[in-house]
């Protein structure tokens, strides 16, 4: 996962955008956030979970907050 989330640091600091990578809930309800892709979903939406971090980042996600290229979660984010 590590390797992804540079590449989009990398990516959004070549186009002149600030970025910051958080677990903060608070940060997350601020800001436009990006899910990068993962080799590892289930270690990936594991490590979510343990944050209690699903909740608000599928509400930003049915907001229009969030961007995600990795299907799986879209998936969730459009489940119910």
């Amino acid at each position: 996962m590590v390797w992804a989330i540079g590449s989009v640091q990398n990516m959004l600091k070549r186009i002149g955008a600030q970025c910051i990578v958080t677990s903060d809930i608070k940060e997350i309800e601020r800001q436009k956030n990006i899910i990068p892709g993962v080799g590892a979903f289930d270690a990936a939406i594991q490590k979510i979970d343990e944050l209690d971090l699903r909740p608000i980042l599928i509400h930003k996600a049915r907001e229009k907050n969030t961007f995600s290229w990795y299907m799986s979660w879209n998936a969730i984010i459009n489940k119910g």
